[in-house]
């Protein structure tokens, strides 16, 4: 058994180069051992959960989709919004979200006071490496995590490079 608990857990701020992404993390899984923690493989469990706090006015993440992973979002406290293909819904606490694979998504908090909420998520692996891939629609780019970087893909012949 592996126990510890969140009130231990640092928060761990994560902001945009301009600001409009702002929240703060507690990564419960990393300390318990997850697929994306550096940690020995021994142990390692296939899921995530971290709990988030966006600040006034903040956005989560941009505006984004997974290939693999479900993400759960449990809403602890506060009001937020939540943008996917079918628009924005408010959400608030009790609430939980389910965004499956290849559904956009992200959260906003419009109001003054601060949001808390958890999410949960599968890992999905291949080998050693958790196989999840993103795709941001408004700005029309991937993210991998096998090389750690975010791309434009161009359009190329099947055989382009090939012969």
């Amino acid at each position: 058994m592996k126990k510890l608990n969140i009130a231990d857990l640092p928060w761990v701020e994560g902001k945009s180069p301009k600001g409009k992404f702002h929240r703060f993390r507690k990564d419960i899984s990393a300390r318990l051992g997850s697929a994306r923690a550096p940690l020995p493989d021994s142990g390692r469990h296939p899921f995530e959960i971290e709990l988030v706090k966006l600040p006034a006015g903040a956005i989560n993440w941009p505006y984004h989709s997974h290939s693999v992973e479900h993400e759960l979002h449990v809403i602890v406290s506060g009001i937020g919004r939540v943008r996917t293909p079918e628009g924005e819904s408010e959400v608030r606490a009790g609430d939980v979200i389910h965004h499956p694979p290849g559904e956009p998504h992200h959260m906003s908090n419009p109001s003054p006071d601060e949001l808390l909420y958890y999410v949960i998520a599968n890992n999905v692996i291949a080998g050693d490496a958790v196989a999840d891939e993103c795709y941001y629609p408004d700005s029309d780019k991937w993210a991998t995590s096998s090389i750690d970087r975010c791309f434009r893909p161009a359009k190329v012949d099947y055989y382009d490079g090939e012969e």
